[in-house]
């Protein structure tokens, strides 16, 4: 069949109507052919993870929203998406003009890992993020905003969207991110982020339960 992966033709009968004898070239077919390059034979459990694979992460904020709904920011608002920010030469006067700085987190390049052009810049002040965002330097962190739900039983942060957008991308019961996975073709398709999971060293909390090893 198509890809080599067919079943060998049988030997033909021998003269005078004796048990079929293969040619000299002739070997039997082996018992179960090798899988194809980068794929491992799957388990009875479900299929094992491919051989050859690799990670590919994409923060939220490149992905294109065009029907995210228009919200006012909020005065814990403090982080802001720049692409492209300004080379490191000119970027602390950039940064300047628009007010104290906490933190500036370049994305590494897909292809090497070396920071790219694009990244989060964390104000210490939501004035300052403000100013950026009304200049048009820089758009509102999806990235934060999307986190917010996640962290405001703990802290005191005012969540910019009414519904948690964590949820949204994952669905009931995961159904949403696993049609996705499946559609993508990808083995396996995962959301991440700050707070995203209980810090295991705290130990369980109340109303918590824990996990069966």
């Amino acid at each position: 069949a198509g890809g080599g992966y067919g079943v060998d033709p049988p030997p033909p009968p021998a003269p005078g109507g004796g048990p079929p004898q293969p040619p000299a070239a002739y070997e039997p077919p082996p018992a179960a052919y090798p899988p194809l390059p980068g794929v491992q034979a799957p388990r009875q459990q479900g299929w094992a993870k491919p051989a050859n694979t690799g990670v590919l992460r994409i923060w939220i904020d490149e992905l294109e929203m065009p029907n995210r709904p228009e919200v006012h920011s909020t005065l814990t608002d403090r982080e802001v998406w720049v692409d492209p920010l300004p080379d490191e030469t000119e970027l602390e006067d950039w940064l300047n003009a628009f007010g104290e700085v906490e933190e500036v987190a370049r994305l590494p390049n897909a292809e090497d890992g070396v920071p790219s052009e694009k990244g989060y810049v964390l104000f210490k002040r939501h004035g300052a993020a403000k100013a950026c965002v009304e200049m048009r330097a820089g758009n509102w962190s999806e990235s934060e905003r999307a986190l917010s739900l996640q962290i405001t039983t703990r802290t005191k942060v005012v969540k910019t969207y009414p519904e948690s957008i964590v949820s949204a991308f994952l669905g009931r019961k995961g159904e949403d991110i696993n049609k996705l996975r499946k559609e993508a073709g990808v083995w396996k398709l995962a959301i991440k982020g700050r707070d995203m999971a209980p810090d295991p060293s705290k130990g369980k909390g109340k109303g918590e339960k824990g996990e069966k090893g």
